[in-house]
């Protein structure tokens, strides 16, 4: 199941290629937030999902931005360059009380 901006999408397990919107409805838009399966617990989709999906979205960019990892860049970056989008590289990390 893919999540992006509140979308919901599942996947069979086919290949997954993206069908762009093109000219004008492409957005100026990116999801600067989301995470993978590389997130336990917290995400449930392929990174490569979700770069399709934003891409099928016509969105410009989005962001991977897992918890305490970069796991999943390699794969995201591989669909980003395929599918003609932006990458947007992140991570959340927690750090111990007082450290900034």
């Amino acid at each position: 199941m893919l999540a992006i901006s509140g979308i919901y999408m599942v996947t069979s397990g086919k290949s997954l290629k993206a069908t762009r919107p093109t000219g004008h409805s492409r957005r100026s838009f990116a999801e600067l937030h989301c995470l993978s399966h590389y997130s336990f617990l917290r995400g449930a989709s392929h990174p490569e999902e979700l770069v399709v999906q934003a891409a099928k979205l016509g969105y410009r960019a989005v962001a991977l931005t897992d918890e305490c990892s970069f796991a999943g860049l390699v794969k995201a970056h591989l669909a980003a360059k395929e599918h003609d989008i932006q990458l947007i590289v992140g991570a959340e990390f927690h750090l111990e009380e007082g450290l900034h």
